[in-house]
């Protein structure tokens, strides 16, 4: 699963390492994965949040 995260991220042109911190930091906070909140962590969303 890691794996695919990683292949994900660099399809996308992110670099792994932060996208996969961002990730570690934000799904534990997540309360409901339904919520429209947690479809913000994908890869795009990540590129709108990080400058």
């Amino acid at each position: 699963m890691i794996n695919s995260i990683i292949e994900t991220a660099k399809e996308n042109g992110l670099n792994p390492m932060p996208y996969l911190a961002y990730l570690f930091e934000s799904l534990p906070q997540l309360t409901d994965l339904n919520d429209p909140e947690a479809f913000c962590l994908g890869p795009k969303g990540f590129q709108t949040t990080v400058v």
